[in-house]
Formats: C-alpha cells, structure tokens, sequence
C-alpha cells in the first residue's frame, strides 16, 4: 500500500481506493467486508475525484 500512496503523490492518476488489511484481510469474512465496502462506494458514487486518494468504510 505505501507503494500506491508514494505513487498517487508522483503521478496523475484518476482516483485511489486504498484499503487496510486489517479492515479487510485476506480470509472469506474479510473478502465479503470489503465487496460490501466496494458495493457502498459504487452504489454511492463516493469514488475519490482525480488525483485524490480514499478509503472505503
């Protein structure tokens, strides 16, 4: 992640969605988490404006 975080500082990019994997690890709970999380910022429209960074809730 602090790859992407350094790179979205660098360069121009359309929007970042960064997310923890704490909040979402790498198990069947924490995919189900972060496709519901995913679902929200889409349905919502809450994508980050260019060359912003967000985190899903």
């Amino acid at each position: 992640m602090s790859t992407f975080a350094r790179l979205a500082t660098q360069m121009p990019h359309a929007g970042i969605l960064l997310v923890s994997a704490r909040r979402f690890p790498r198990s069947r709970p924490g995919l189900a988490r972060l496709e519901i999380a995913l679902h929200e910022v889409l349905t919502d429209k809450e994508l980050p404006p260019t060359d912003r960074v967000a985190w899903p809730a």
